[in-house]
């Protein structure tokens, strides 16, 4: 905690001496009231005076706002010294009038509106124009209360035009103080500060005590030392705690009915009194200052018109889309929970409709013209669902309508609006034709919120995409392969580098002499609950879900880990691990397989990539690039699969592979069917034309295996020879052969 400052104790020594003088001043005179003037009164009025300008001359040496508080210093100085002069004049019989104290006197005035206006600065700069006209309503309403002691003290008036101004400027300053603090109070409401809210009220204590001394002395009922003579003192003591109180705006609290309170009544007061204007006489001030108060009340109601125009127009934008006018997500959101809220037990359907080759239109023809089918279709929405039913566009070319109807007329309505959009449409001269694809749930009957109306549309109508139809409403239990899918790519994801997924090898069997000469690494999931899966039950699905990365990079890993193993036991058994269309794009891929290699220290020729026909077709260009750069690693490539893909004689001279594997499908029937066998025959030919070695995958019988010996075909694999096998018993399997054995 810092040290105090000079200023700091002497503002705390100062504000102890007001305190202790306020309260000795407030005990003489409640002891005693209306006594003479002493020598004590004198001082312990004048001295708590001095001590809370001295506090505030103290707080303008330091800290924030010093400006401010400098201005309201000086102006207290001056008001303190015309105290002083005052009582040296009212020790004479004939005191003069005016005199040098009420030059010191009247010189708080616009000190004060220079500290008041500096401290409102610093805290209303984001005030909107409203909070501004009721400041303006406040302030000169309360300006309009002290003109109205103007009559009176008129009345009193007498003298010199010198005395006459000089009597005047006090009303009149203090009308004007008055209403700077109302204003001031107003503008700032709950942002105001604790210093801002002390010397408001020191001001207004010090101003309504300067109109009751007026009125006093124009009546002549005034006597010295009275209560009302405690308000000066007070005042300025109030002003004084205000200078060293923290300024620590308060949190605003817009809407409030407290923060419009003060501005409503002041304004009907104010209208009020100008009702009462007209029978009584009041005074031309107040009655233009609360003429003032009433036109910036009206002024206030049309900004308060203007405002809640505009909240309206901004919430009615918050829930449309801009580009159908339709209501966009959240208002159909709320509008959902509405309509289930008032439905009761009638039915509420909701429509999904997603727009069949919109992205083609897209592409071909560009985005604005994407933009003007999606407003035609909103048009033909409208003409065809009626006023009846909620209209939306929830993103994209996806639309629902949403309607109290039950089931049949749903589907019905689903059909018509498909039957109105296949209408022929002329965009950019070009006319084409949109067809939708709809799905309707329809609640109670398939759930009851929000959320399970547009899960169970959405799945109708990804099913109505998946058949070709047009219109498929949700059934119950539709969600349920969807569900089932969800937690078992949840189990994947977790399963992936945790242990769950097994690699189990299948050995390749050189044909001339029976030697294993590598293995396959095939995935398995030992999955908790089902057992062991087999990559039919997941492999799809890691694709689906994303997952495909981490499956082939935890299978990598696990079988060059055993090639290492099996190395250091004696056996040289190459490792061939499947990539996916997703690894095949995937431009990581390469520099994962070299820091694989790099931190296990195996050779890279001892792993062979499989790849697939139809994966590189995915996307030639880049599948060639990762190729590429995986071929500067120094892996070997098998194209797998061949002849069940599409890819051209040409393409397959450029590809970085060393080996064909002939499909399982062509191997099977190869001794029964004479195409199987020449396609298999070909095959094997152009193989050995290009320089690249033959692997026949599914052979299961001997007839299989001479076929393709007599043919040429390097190396075989399939059940003939073993399933694939855990690593222990693929070694127990390798060991328990014969090194030169064949299969015959």
């Amino acid at each position: 905690m810092p040290a105090p400052t000079t200023a700091t104790r002497l503002g705390v020594a100062t504000r102890v001496a007001t305190v202790v003088l306020l309260a000795g001043y407030a005990l003489l005179v409640l002891a005693r009231p209306g006594r003479a003037p002493s020598l004590v009164t004198d001082l312990t009025w004048n001295g708590a005076v001095i001590a809370a300008t001295a506090s505030v001359l103290a707080r303008a040496m330091s800290g924030p706002s010093r400006g401010a508080w400098m201005a309201l210093a000086v102006g207290l100085t001056s008001w303190s010294l015309g105290g002083l002069a005052f009582m040296s004049f009212n020790r004479v019989e004939s005191p003069p009038f005016p005199s040098w104290a009420d030059v010191g006197y009247l010189g708080i005035y616009p000190a004060a509106f220079v500290a008041c206006l500096a401290l409102l600065a610093g805290g209303i700069r984001t005030v909107p124009v409203s909070r501004w006209l009721d400041g303006v309503v406040a302030g000169t309403f309360v300006g309009a209360l002290v003109a109205l002691a103007l009559p009176a003290i008129l009345d009193g008036i007498g003298g010199s035009p010198a005395q006459v101004a000089v009597t005047l400027a006090y009303p009149l300053a203090d009308a004007m103080l008055l209403g700077l603090v109302g204003f001031g109070g107003v503008v700032a409401g709950r942002r105001a500060s604790l210093p801002w809210a002390l010397l408001g009220l020191g001001l207004a204590v010090f101003a309504v005590s300067d109109t009751i001394y007026l009125l006093r002395i124009a009546g002549g009922s005034y006597r010295e030392n009275t209560i009302l003579d405690i308000g000066w003192p007070l005042a300025v003591a109030l002003m004084a705690f205000a200078a060293w109180s923290p300024a620590t705006p308060r949190a605003p609290r817009a809407g409030s009915l407290t923060g419009n309170a003060t501005p409503v009544t002041c304004a009907l007061a104010a209208l009020a009194l100008l009702v009462v204007a007209s029978t009584t006489e009041i005074g031309v001030a107040a009655v233009a200052l609360a003429a003032i108060s009433g036109t910036a009340s009206v002024g206030r109601l049309l900004v308060t018109l203007r405002e809640v125009r505009r909240l309206g127009d901004s919430r009615r934008l918050a829930i449309t889309d801009d580009l159908t006018g339709l209501e966009n997500r959240r208002g159909l959101y709320a509008r959902i929970d509405a309509t289930l809220a008032q439905a009761g037990e009638r039915p509420v359907a909701l429509l999904l409709l997603d727009l069949d080759r919109f992205k083609e239109i897209n592409d071909s023809l560009g985005h604005h013209v994407g933009d003007d089918l999606l407003r035609l279709v909103a048009g033909r929405l409208r003409d065809s669902v009626g006023p009846a039913a909620t209209l939306a566009r929830l993103g994209g070319d996806e639309f629902v309508v949403l309607a109290t109807v039950d089931a049949e007329h749903a589907v019905a309505t689903a059909e018509r609006i498909c039957r109105v959009l296949e209408a022929p449409l002329e965009l950019e001269g070009v006319v084409t034709h949109v067809s939708a694809s709809v799905g309707v749930a329809v609640a109670p009957g398939t759930g009851s919120t929000r959320s399970d109306l547009l899960r169970h549309a959405d799945i109708a109508m990804y099913r109505a995409k998946r058949v070709r139809g047009t219109v498929e409403c949700y059934r119950e239990g539709d969600d349920l392969p969807a569900r089932s899918e969800l937690k078992l790519a949840g189990d994947l994801r977790t399963a992936i580098g945790t242990g769950e997924i097994v690699v189990h090898y299948q050995p390749k069997v050189r044909m001339d002499d029976g030697r294993v000469v590598g293995v396959e690494a095939l995935a398995r999931w030992q999955h908790p609950v089902h057992g062991l899966l087999g990559p039919q039950h997941f492999i799809e699905l890691a694709e689906r879900r994303g997952l495909m990365r981490a499956l082939t990079l935890d299978v990598m890993r696990q079988a060059v880990t055993q090639h290492k193993a099996w190395a250091r036991e004696g056996l040289d058994l190459p490792v061939a691990v499947n990539l996916s269309a997703a690894d095949m794009l995937d431009v990581r891929l390469p520099a994962d397989v070299g820091r694989l290699l790099g931190e296990l220290r195996v050779a890279p020729d001892n792993l062979t990539l499989e790849i697939t026909e139809n994966t590189l077709m995915s996307d030639p260009t880049g599948t060639l690039e990762v190729l590429e750069a995986l071929q500067a690693s120094g892996v070997a490539f098998s194209l797998d699969d061949f002849g069940t893909g599409f890819s051209s004689l040409a393409r397959l001279k450029r590809l970085p592979v060393s080996e064909l594997k002939i499909d399982r499908s062509f191997v099977k029937d190869m001794t029964t069917a004479s195409d199987d066998a020449a396609i298999v025959r070909s095959t094997i030919d152009l193989a050995h034309n290009l320089g690249l070695r033959t692997v026949a995958e599914g052979v299961e019988d001997v007839e299989q295996w001479e076929a393709l010996r007599c043919l040429g075909c390097h190396v075989a694999q399939g059940f003939l020879l073993s399933r694939p096998l855990p690593a222990d018993e693929l070694v127990a399997w390798v060991r328990a052969r014969r090194p030169l054995a064949t299969v015959r």
